[in-house]
């Protein structure tokens, strides 16, 4: 299996290879484009092949439209570690939630998603192992929550 990460930072990418992911990167080399307000959102799913990162902040975010646009137009929904790491007690619990639901909408709606680190420092990146792992407390399957680090990447061009 290969695996795939993206991050912040493209000073990363070596490091990140060392860590055992096959190709790295970053946000500016794949048309990844910072999401967080329903506006926000709706503006980058327009758009053909481009990538929406971090689409929800406190959960209303990421609704059926914005999915549905996102799959009509082929647009690969991102979810980064870095989020959830910088979040705190009850921030991180409601974002957790929020993050869990829209997750849920895109196996739904079968909108591509990927998770990856979004590292900005070496203190972001995870192996790719334990990427994988966060998939599990997405609530995916253990090969689901695989592909979503490792063949979601070639399935929704971002390879």
């Amino acid at each position: 299996m290969k695996w795939y990460d993206l991050v912040r930072n493209p000073e990363l990418k070596e490091e990140a290879l060392s860590l055992g992911f096959d190709k790295v990167f970053s946000f500016e080399e794949v048309n990844a484009f910072e999401g967080g307000s329903l506006e926000k959102n709706r503006k980058i799913v327009r758009k053909k092949k481009a990538l929406l990162v971090d689409p929800v902040v406190k959960g209303k975010e990421f609704d059926s439209a914005v999915a549905q646009v996102a799959k009509d137009n082929n647009v690969t929904i991102v979810f980064t570690l870095k989020r959830l790491l910088e979040a705190h007690g009850y921030e991180r619990a409601r974002l957790l939630r929020a993050e869990i639901s829209a997750i849920q909408l895109c196996l739904k709606k079968k909108v591509n998603f990927i998770i990856c680190s979004g590292a900005e420092d070496e203190y972001d990146l995870r192996q790719p192992l334990i990427l994988s792992r966060v998939g599990l407390v997405f609530g995916l399957t253990l090969p689901k929550s695989k592909w979503v680090v490792g063949k979601a990447y070639e399935a929704g061009d971002v390879v």
